[in-house]
């Protein structure tokens, strides 16, 4: 069994090699889903791959996140460094790096990232069948579910063991997105389920007038630990654990390594005191509160912490008061926990739901200077800049994250830059020129300079089609107000039993229906979901979406059209190519594009199918293109939720976002209340070559509020109703991925930086 170590600079690397990794995955400049502003260059890559080799170990480098059409050109020239440094396995997540990866870069191995819905069986088998010689299981899997996939599937599976993890099932997270304009996706997540909310009474008109009644950190996770599973994970024959923390200081991933090394290593005998060890090496790691996640259950009860803010490391306590003295200014407090000068240590903001993270460079104790202090003394500490120049704080919780007396360990040393292999083999200029002209036919390059596409021309189009998705029938409306072309229909026993609506609707049309499969699907309902689809195709319905190419074999041959829901994550144009492939009638666009990046796609798509490289897999007369331009999407997909959580509550942010939670066949789903809307925007999207778009009132309460609103803006209304554009306009979407070239890009460094906790 390996043991995989996360680094995210060289001297991560060291102290993960020195603790006893066996293998170590790594961030691709631009293009992981970790987006760090410390992100290692190709050349420190190279470097680290010639020690790992050295050494006997192995390297990952991750290129997990999801690809805009824009950013082909980049990608391209990722891969083409890639290919040249050697590394034992490349961690995708978008169906569209894994085509061109396959068609291009054959020799290099692919590992299907948990972004990729690998939490049943039926998935696992479609990305092995992929071309995946690894999959990265979710982390919400039980023991049993872990175990009954490893019996069943021939592919290499890794299963995170320890680390951070994400409130929403992963791939299905939307929140940072949906209100700020940062994709999980791709690498930017904000972290909102860190933040505190406030549950709202009903009945108030407005969201000030709303009073909470009760508040916490209801989607904050405590931190994985699984070292009592790993026996029972070594006897299934997993082939990796993996720890989490790109992110966190070397000293954690020191500590963590090491702890699990004692324990991959131990005999049955002597695994008692290699536990005990363990514990206390994951002790000193300062990661948050600790929990075995859902090995023991899939509805574990300790995995949330909703009294605690979250925080990475040791809570030294609250600051009490702040002080201003010879323009410094200092924040004092009495200390839970002792504390130096050198340790890292982050600020909560309460109010903000904000952490900025520093270097302690002074403290002081009774107006004398210290350099250190102990648990119960009161000090002041002095602030960073951030808090210094501001005076509205709110409740200010102070944690120590990181050590500033970190010991000794045996350095290991990495070879000089100047030797690396991309620099002894020369540019690479005529390979991302020959897969240019192929992957990038006609497709519209960013502005020099600017980081931004020249528009792309548009071609007239037939006005798209209206869809109406629903998750009950009876939301269905007799006279909705405008025309609807197709109904998209959640499949659930209760909709089955008013299928009869449905034929009226249609007057006897069943191909104007189409069944909805899950978006997340665990192997305890495949069956029961099987039998349904066969009950519908008896009643003679043979069209449906599936949520995951995994859903495919599900639908069986029987069924005459399938289509792509938007969770299939589709945002550049091979992605796209590849889900046609498969034999999909239509795909709907990833939710998360904004107007600029969907036309860059729907223009290098066109030119893509028609092209002789894509000609044979792509016939795109047959096809069909959509997009969700009205609703209020999952924006998390859960397990599990507080019991103060009942279904049909709403909870307030800290930014006045009002949320509402729902437990629906067993998951819970958490949606904004204020639904998105590109209606005003439908000839454009035509124009773009759009073909249905899918107005989607799942979750959302109203009656005829809602059919008015949208039949207002149907009418050219825009002033109709409370909602928001979404991404349409890329509101926050410019990243560091379109600023630069992992090729040529520079060290950067930036002062007290909003610190992430993953």
């Amino acid at each position: 069994m390996e043991l995989l170590a996360p680094v995210g600079s060289p001297e991560h690397f060291g102290a993960a090699a020195a603790a006893g990794a066996d293998a170590f995955y790594l961030g691709v400049p631009a293009l992981s889903a970790r987006d760090s502003p410390r992100e290692l260059s190709f050349s420190q890559i190279d470097a680290i791959i010639q020690a790992a080799h050295d050494r006997g170990g192995s390297v990952y480098l991750a290129l997990n996140r999801l690809v805009r059409a824009s950013e082909t050109k980049l990608l391209i020239e990722a891969l083409a460094t890639i290919d040249r440094l050697g590394a034992d396995g490349l961690i995708v997540q978008d169906l569209g790096v894994l085509a061109i990866v396959r068609h291009h870069f054959p020799h290099l191995r692919l590992h299907a990232s948990t972004l990729m819905g690998g939490y049943n069986l039926d998935n696992v088998k479609m990305l092995a069948g992929l071309g995946c010689s690894r999959v990265v299981l979710a982390r919400e899997l039980s023991l049993d579910e872990i175990g009954e996939i490893s019996r069943r599937a021939d592919v290499e599976l890794e299963v995170f063991i320890h680390g951070a993890m994400c409130y929403s099932v992963s791939g299905l997270c939307y929140f940072s997105s949906y209100h700020g304009g940062k994709s999980a996706l791709r690498g930017q997540c904000v972290q909102p389920c860190r933040r505190r909310y406030e549950m709202v009474s009903h009945g108030a008109k407005t969201a000030a007038k709303a009073k909470s009644s009760k508040s916490g950190y209801f989607f904050s996770m405590n931190d994985l630990e699984g070292i009592r599973v790993v026996p029972a994970l070594k006897g299934f024959g997993v082939s990796a654990l993996k720890i989490e923390g790109r992110l966190r200081s070397a000293a954690y991933v020191e500590n963590v390594v090491r702890a699990y090394r004692l324990l991959i290593d131990a005999d049955e005998s002597d695994y008692g005191q290699a536990e005990v060890e363990a514990i206390r090496l994951l002790d000193r790691a300062m990661g948050r509160n600790r929990s075995p996640g859902y090995f023991a259950s899939p509805t574990p009860p300790a995995v949330l912490s909703v009294h605690h803010s979250g925080n990475t490391g040791h809570h030294l306590g609250s600051i009490t008061r702040f002080v201003t003295k010879e323009g410094k200014r200092y924040g004092e407090l009495t200390l839970k926990q002792p504390c130096s000068v050198g340790d890292r240590l982050r600020i909560h903001l309460e109010k903000s739901g904000e952490r900025i993270g520093f270097r302690l460079r002074e403290m002081v104790r009774n107006q004398e200077s210290v350099s250190s202090a102990e648990k119960g003394e009161t000090v002041s500490i002095l602030m960073p800049a951030e808090i210094a120049t501001s005076r509205k704080t709110g409740k200010v919780e102070l944690y120590r994250t990181d050590s500033g007396q970190i010991g000794k360990r045996k350095e290991v040393k990495l070879p000089r830059l100047g030797d690396s292999k991309i620099a002894r083999y020369g540019n690479i200029d005529g390979t991302v020129s020959k897969l240019q002209k192929m992957l990038m036919p006609n497709l519209p390059i960013p502005s020099e300079g600017t980081g931004r596409s020249q528009p792309p021309r548009k071609r007239a189009g037939r006005q798209p089609e209206i869809w109406l998705r629903v998750d009950r029938v009876e939301h269905i409306p007799h006279r909705p107000g405008f025309a609807i072309g197709r109904y998209l229909v959640d499949i659930s026993a209760h909709n089955i039993a008013g299928s009869a609506k449905l034929k009226q609707l249609t007057r006897g049309n069943r191909s104007g229906i189409i069944w909805a499969l899950p978006p997340l699907l665990f192997d305890k309902g495949r069956e029961r979901l099987k039998k349904q689809i066969v009950l519908l195709r008896k009643s003679g319905f043979r069209a449906f979406q599936i949520a995951h190419l995994g859903q495919i074999e599900l639908c069986g041959e029987s069924a005459e059209r399938l289509y792509g829901d938007f969770s299939l994550n589709l945002m550049n144009q091979h992605a796209l190519a590849s889900a046609f492939s498969f034999g999909l009638h239509g795909c709907q666009l990833s939710i998360e594009l904004g107007q600029e990046e969907s036309a860059t796609l729907m223009a290098g798509y066109t030119a893509l199918a028609r092209s002789r490289y894509n000609r044979a897999a792509v016939q795109q007369s047959q096809q069909s293109i959509g997009m969700t331009i009205y609703g209020a999407p999952p924006l998390f997909t859960a397990r599990i939720a507080d019991k103060a959580l009942t279904s049909g509550k709403t909870v307030r942010s800290p930014r006045n976002e009002q949320l509402s939670v729902e437990r629906r066949d067993g998951l819970y789903i958490t949606r904004s209340k204020t639904p998105f809307s590109l209606i005003p925007h439908i000839s454009e999207l035509g124009a773009m070559g759009v073909d249905y778009l899918v107005i989607d009132i799942r979750g959302l309460a109203g009656g005829k509020t809602i059919w008015m609103d949208i039949a207002k803006q149907l009418s050219g209304n825009t002033k109709a109703g409370k909602r928001t554009a979404f991404n349409y306009f890329e509101r926050g979407t410019r990243d560091n991925s379109e600023k630069r070239s992992p090729i040529k890009q520079k060290p950067r460094t930036r002062k007290n930086s909003l610190q992430r906790n993953k």
